[in-house]
């Protein structure tokens, strides 16, 4: 608010945990290119490296704000003074965006936290591909309501831009999942 508190609406403080995960994943995007850039300098560098260290805390608050276990996605708007989903319904396109966040924050994340990123991602890919990619409907279910059925809502749509929530953060991930080991210890 103008008063630089939280905008509060009604007693309620609103927050969308999927803009907020999509965020994380851009900025993780964006600060990791630059400290593997031979461009860039020593103090961009350190830089983004302080600005990543923050970014797996604001991934875990909000994907525990926002991930619905029971019917596999990201809810659309969250309280964060009842702290309860105010709209349950589950756009498609947070999940692939939350993936690329988890994965983003993995080279800079605690053990402790980099067990919940992989656990976080692999929620999210499971739910994509059980829930969203339809074989019959082709790719892909655009939301699903807060009981986790089809609805109506067209929160993005990914065929007018299939790069932009589907293939970029897909590919991101594969990207660094592929330099990524995960210890057995």
């Amino acid at each position: 608010g103008d008063d630089g508190d939280p905008y509060e609406q009604e007693g309620r403080i609103l927050s969308d945990p999927g803009h907020a995960l999509e965020f994380v994943g851009l900025t993780a995007q964006f600060c990791l290119s630059v400290a593997e850039s031979a461009c860039a300098t020593d103090r961009q560098r350190g830089l983004v490296v302080e600005v990543l260290k923050s970014l797996p805390k604001i991934f875990g608050r909000n994907f525990q704000n926002g991930f619905d276990r029971g019917h596999g996605g990201i809810v659309k708007l969250f309280d964060l003074l009842s702290r309860k989903p105010v709209n349950g319904d589950l756009p498609w396109w947070s999940l692939p965006e939350t993936m690329r966040a988890a994965v983003g924050c993995l080279s800079f994340a605690s053990d402790s936290e980099r067990s919940f990123l992989l656990d976080s991602y692999s929620s999210c890919h499971n739910a994509l591909f059980s829930f969203y990619a339809k074989e019959e409907s082709g790719f892909c279910i655009q939301s699903r309501d807060e009981d986790g059925e089809v609805s109506d809502t067209i929160p993005a749509v990914p065929d007018a831009d299939p790069n932009y929530h589907t293939g970029l953060p897909l590919i991101f991930c594969i990207e660094r999942l592929g330099n990524f080991s995960v210890s057995s210890s």
